[in-house]
């Protein structure tokens, strides 16, 4: 067993301090840095990590398979020790491999680990780990960046706690995110090394700083005990007040979903007047080849009752007073809808007249304004993409869709795109209604241009659901239209109806292909 304590045990020493819970993590290299040799009698907390360790072999120490790591079989199985918690982390890739072999390995030891550790009367916090801050190049068609790894772990993450009883999960991840979305928002590249994310990650851009293992740390305490962990005084050396301060907002937003102020993250672009602080973030995972494009905050619109009332209806008069009044006949009331006015449209700045207002790219490439539009002047343009999944991207706050975006609510969504080739500057075709998609192609196939919505349920689960429905076969020369009818899904024991995060994107064309996107629109129908 490792001396080297992951940073956080120490802050969580002292933030329970008084409560003196015991916990086990089970772990690897995530848990520990060279710099950090620490210990504290104030909790009886324990490790067993590794380097690269993954669940699968340490089950295999707990049953004894292996016999390389005794401690744990003892705490485990032969003389349990009365852990309150039990803290798992994968190995740093293997939630992410859904779908492999390896990961239902993986997944059949978290199984079997939790069986253990209900046993003897704990409790499994699965330590829901964050994607590199670069992507993985080892795994590039995979993990291309920050974005897309995280939504990989998050889902495998989510599958380890469908499949195991009583168990929660510590969003570290969904932590980082909220820090590198808010700093896309306030158009701040988040991989500059001056950035409130780059500095969460240590030189490998993969292991945790001390700044980084803060926030683990305040993610791990707000989780187990269900309390803010905003006030905390403990603050590590390398750790400012600032930085402090915004470590433990970030966390209890994303554990108890207090309000996030944006100001502490980026400081010079939201600033709130006399202290007040801001909405829900803006989650829209980016990663730019350069300087980033990010959306510009707006203002909110003013939420109004629909007015629906019918005109008087008054006798008319009549020359003739042996004439009762004639009451003329009466118009049938129609019923508005049933939803605020200002879910008839949720994305109102679509026509890019006026700028590109809060798109963004999405991944490699940039976004651009280029003349003519469709029946306008203007319209966005999606370049220099690299792979398939590249293209445009808008995030919705929280504060635009709450009351708007509810289990089994109808929209339509519409655009109108057409397809360029940018060495000759001419139409080119596309396939409506493709019949296979194959991810690891990062090419494109030759798909028509799709549009995809990401959402994330109240426990961090991933839906994603794509669009291309086409009103006419594909004319290359001209802008085409898709139009489709999407329904938000229904609560389920797979599914928390609660939205917590909702990312348009328009993509999945030829990633050589240069996308002309006019007159987006999401419309509330039912």
């Amino acid at each position: 067993m490792t001396s080297k304590f992951l940073f956080s045990v120490l802050a969580l020493n002292h933030a329970f301090a008084s409560a003196s819970p015991d916990f086990l993590m089970i772990g690897n290299s995530y848990y520990f840095t060279k710099q950090f040799g620490l210990s504290d009698n104030r909790v009886a907390s324990s490790l067993t990590a590794s380097g690269g360790k993954a669940l699968t072999q340490h089950l295999q120490d707990a049953q004894g398979a292996n016999g390389n790591d005794k401690d744990l079989r003892q705490w485990l199985y032969l003389d349990p020790k009365p852990f309150e918690w039990v803290i798992l982390q994968e190995q740093s890739q293997t939630p992410g491999f859904y779908g492999y072999s390896s990961f239902t390995t993986s997944l059949n030891a978290a199984v079997g680990l939790n069986e253990m550790i209900s046993d003897v009367g704990a409790k499994t916090v699965f330590y829901q780990t964050w994607g590199r801050r670069d992507g993985d190049s080892r795994n590039a068609w995979l993990f291309p960046d920050f974005s897309t790894m995280q939504d990989r772990l998050d889902e495998g993450y989510g599958r380890y706690k469908a499949a195991t009883k009583n168990s929660k999960l510590a969003p570290v991840g969904p932590a980082f995110r909220i820090i590198y979305d808010t700093l896309i928002e306030a158009e701040i590249d988040p991989l500059k090394s001056e950035s409130a994310f780059h500095s969460l990650y240590s030189s490998d851009g993969s292991h945790p700083s001390v700044t980084g293992s803060y926030l683990a740390a305040c993610v791990l305490y707000s989780t187990m005990t269900g309390k803010d962990p905003q006030g905390l005084s403990y603050r590590p050396s390398g750790v400012s007040e600032a930085q402090q301060a915004m470590l433990q907002n970030v966390a209890a937003h994303t554990v108890r979903d207090a309000p996030l102020v944006k100001a502490l993250i980026a400081p010079t672009v939201f600033a709130p007047p006399d202290n007040e602080v801001t909405d829900a973030p803006t989650n829209s995972p980016v990663k730019t080849s350069g300087p980033s494009q990010a959306p510009v905050k707006t203002s909110t619109p003013t939420q109004t009752p629909v007015e629906t009332d019918a005109p008087t209806l008054a006798p008319v008069k009549t020359d003739d007073p042996s004439h009762s009044p004639v009451r003329q006949p009466q118009p049938v009331p129609v019923a508005g809808p049933s939803w605020d006015k200002r879910c008839d449209q949720m994305v109102s700045d679509s026509d890019f007249e006026s700028g590109l207002e809060s798109w963004t790219a999405q991944g490699a490439g940039k976004i651009e304004s280029v003349s003519p539009g469709y029946k306008s002047d203007k319209a966005l343009a999606s370049t220099g993409r690299l792979r398939y999944w590249n293209g445009i991207g808008l995030g919705i706050s929280r504060r635009n869709y709450n009351g708007c975006v509810e289990a089994g609510s109808k929209w339509e969504v519409s655009l109108q795109v057409r397809l360029v080739n940018p060495e000759t500057g001419k139409g080119v075709s596309c396939d409506r209604n493709p019949t296979r998609f194959t991810p690891a192609d990062k090419r494109g196939s030759g798909f028509c241009p799709a549009v995809t919505l990401y959402l994330r349920d109240g426990s961090w689960r991933l839906g994603k659901f794509t669009l291309r429905d086409y009103t006419s076969s594909w004319n290359p020369s001209e802008f085409n239209e898709l139009r489709s009818v999407f329904e938000f899904p229904a609560g389920s024991s797979q599914w928390n109806a609660d939205i917590r995060n909702f990312i348009i994107k328009i993509d999945q064309a030829d990633y050589d292909l240069e996308m002309i996107v006019d007159d987006f629109s999401m419309k509330r129908i039912g």
